[in-house]
């Protein structure tokens, strides 16, 4: 077998290599990643929820530019909240600039 299994879980938390590129805010190896088609609804969490919950704000922005979210019915309510966090904290930051 050449190469490796870029959708891989571990198997304890079911995590992949881009849930936990993801967690650690490593936005170049999401990047990577995503662009070789990882599956971004696999594990316990989407990489989405991973960044936020860890405040990646740049790999926050990245992944919902990217459209990288959810359409699980039922993880979508907290990554349309993940969203909106997202909007406020950039208006904040913003203002804060000013």
């Amino acid at each position: 077998m050449i190469g490796a299994d870029i959708n891989a879980q571990t198997d304890e938390t079911q995590e992949t290599a881009l849930t936990l590129a993801c967690c650690g805010g490593f936005l170049e190896v999401a990047d990577f990643l995503i662009k070789a088609a990882a599956d971004i609804e696999l594990g316990c969490s989407t990489p989405l929820m991973e960044a936020a919950q860890e405040g990646h704000l740049e790999l926050v922005k990245y992944l919902l530019k990217a459209g990288l979210y959810t359409t699980h019915p039922v993880l979508l309510p907290t990554v349309l909240n993940i969203s909106k966090l997202v909007d406020w904290i950039c208006v904040a930051d913003t203002v804060v600039m000013c």
